[in-house]
C-alpha cells in the first residue's frame, strides 16, 4: 500500500505510532499499565491514514494489516493467558499490527522478543545485585523488580523502531 509520498509524509506516520508507543511504554514503565487510549489512538491513526489515502486515489489495501492485528491478537491472547503478558500489551501489539507489513512483522517479533529478553535479565539483575539497582537510582522503588514483573511495553517500542525506521 502507498501511503504519502515525499521524505515528510512517509516520516509522519511512523513518527505517530512512535510517539504513541513510546508514551505507552513509558506508562508501562512507571505504573505497569498501558492506558486502551494509546492502542485506540493507533487504531484511529491507521483508519485516519487508510482514509487519507483513499481520499487521494491510491489502492487501500485493508486485509493484510487486519489480518496481521489479528494474528498478534491471538497470539499475544495465548500469552496472556499463560501469564506471560499483560492484556495491555496484547492490545497494544495487536493495534500496531495494523501499521506492519508480512515483509516486517517477523522481524518485529523477532527484535521484540530479543528485547524482552534482555530486559527481563535486567530486572533479574537489578534484584540480584542492589549496589546496581541503588546506582541507578531506583532503590527504594519497585520499578523493574521482580516482584512487579517485566513492563514488555519497552519490548514492543524496541521491536517496532527496528522495523519503522
Amino acid at each position: 500500500m502507498t501511503v504519502i509520498t515525499g521524505t515528510l509524509g512517509a516520516a509522519l506516520p511512523t513518527a505517530f505510532v512512535l510517539a504513541v508507543l513510546g508514551s505507552a511504554a513509558l506508562s508501562d514503565l512507571r505504573r505497569y499499565l498501558i492506558p486502551n487510549r494509546y492502542p485506540a489512538l493507533l487504531i484511529l491513526g491507521f483508519l485516519l491514514r487508510t482514509a487519507f489515502v483513499a481520499a487521494t486515489g491510491q489502492e487501500v489495501e485493508i486485509t493484510v494489516p487486519l489480518v496481521l492485528a489479528a494474528a498478534l491478537f491471538a497470539g499475544g491472547y495465548a500469552l496472556w493467558r499463560l501469564g506471560l503478558l499483560g492484556g495491555g500489551d496484547v492490545k497494544l501489539n495487536a493495534a500496531l499490527g495494523l501499521w506492519l507489513t508480512p515483509a516486517t512483522v517477523l522481524p518485529y517479533l523477532q527484535v521484540m522478543a530479543l528485547a524482552g529478553g534482555l530486559l527481563a535479565l535486567l530486572v533479574l539483575l537489578l534484584d540480584r545485585v542492589p549496589r546496581l539497582r541503588r546506582s541507578v537510582g531506583l532503590a527504594g522503588t519497585d520499578m523493574l523488580s521482580r516482584t512487579r514483573g517485566v513492563p514488555y511495553g519497552i519490548a514492543i517500542v524496541a521491536g517496532a523502531a527496528a522495523v519503522l525506521t
